[in-house]
């Protein structure tokens, strides 16, 4: 056990055997033997040499490894009947390295569950009675590692998974994998695939009206209907809206009333109207009108107010109205009213008639 990357097997007693003659001493201090490596020539040369000259073999001693490190497991041993199994979690914070179990494959078979955060689970199965021993380490980094002893007991009818497979098929965002399950109950998820990702379609845009709100162009998938970019609301466009707005005044606006033909009513007349048509962020409009009259003939007494009653139209339906008054305005002198009114946009008509008090 005290080099770590030599697995328990036939080669086991002659590795050691070597390195206690002081033929082989490894690659570093922990004296890593790299059984997968191609051995080199300058290497064999060493080997040989050695073996043939004991003057040239080496005395060293093999600093210890961190058996617990950036590895932690729930148990430090485990006892199992032939056929059974046990799982347990084996936790690192080095999740961008790859974990590697080395055992005694005669005597025990590991699988490997799903990730959870920073732990995996570890299923051990006992196959043949005797003791094993588990070696976690590293791939990447195979000085760090911890043990874990399996201590199998008497043989019992011995259970082999026979798997059947369902994939799961990835979506847009999730990715697909393939679930084995045995009749025994136990499963696992394999064969990840990755997610398909979205498949963007074009929601068009919608321009906005005098009297309605628009969108922005956005995005949606055509797959799963996610929206990825989301349409955003324009306000109603106003800046038609005195295009389909008018304004108009009747023939008899400019007429001049009298109230009576007795002399002690006052005669009065519209000289002008003007008006203006505003729009407003709402998407209504505003008319501002400014009516312009004057007295030509003076009443007496207390008749010789300047008077207009009107009346405001908008598609033909009267929207407003109200009196113009100028108390005891001055004969023949040009006076100014305002009227106001905020509105739907449409035809906009007003009439005006003279008021006896």
């Amino acid at each position: 056990g005290a080099l770590y990357d030599v697995s328990h097997d036939y080669r086991t007693n002659s590795i050691y055997m070597l390195y206690r003659a002081g033929i082989l001493t490894g690659n570093d201090k922990y004296g890593t033997f790299n059984p997968n490596s191609t051995i080199l020539r300058s290497e064999v040369a060493a080997i040989v040499t050695r073996m043939a000259n004991k003057d040239l073999r080496k005395t060293f001693t093999l600093s210890k490894i961190n058996k617990t490190g950036n590895i932690s497991a729930e148990v430090d041993e485990i006892s199992l009947k032939s056929g059974e199994s046990y799982t347990f979690m084996v936790t690192t914070y080095k999740d961008d390295l790859t974990l590697v179990v080395n055992y005694n494959s005669d005597q025990v078979e590991t699988i490997w569950g799903e990730w959870q955060g920073n732990s995996c689970p570890l299923t051990i199965k006992a196959l043949s009675r005797g003791d094993s021993e588990l070696k976690i380490y590293f791939e990447e980094e195979p000085t760090s590692c911890i043990y874990v002893d399996v201590y199998i007991d008497r043989v019992v009818d011995v259970h082999y998974h026979s798997y059947s497979t369902r994939e799961v098929s990835p979506t847009c965002t999730e990715q697909g994998y393939t679930i084995y399950s045995c009749a025994c109950g136990h499963s696992y998820n394999a064969d990840y695939v990755k997610a398909k990702g979205h498949t963007e379609v074009v929601d068009p845009a919608v321009p906005a009206t005098a009297t309605s709100t628009g969108l922005t162009e956005g995005r949606h998938c055509s797959v799963c209907g996610i929206k990825t970019v989301a349409q955003q609301v324009v306000p109603k466009d106003t800046s038609s809206l005195t295009d389909n707005t008018t304004f108009s005044l009747t023939n008899s606006l400019s007429q001049e009333y009298a109230y009576a033909a007795s002399k002690l009513y006052t005669k009065c007349k519209i000289e002008n109207i003007e008006h203006r048509i505003t729009p407003t962020q709402n998407g209504k409009v505003q008319i501002n009108i400014t009516l312009q009259m004057k007295k030509t003939k003076q009443g007496e007494a207390t008749l010789n107010n300047l008077k207009f009653h009107y009346t405001l139209y908008r598609n033909g339906v009267a929207v407003k109205s109200g009196d113009v008054i100028v108390t005891n305005a001055d004969f023949n002198t040009l006076y100014e009213k305002n009227i106001t009114y905020t509105g739907e946009p449409g035809d906009y008509t007003m009439t005006c008639k003279s008021v006896i008090y």
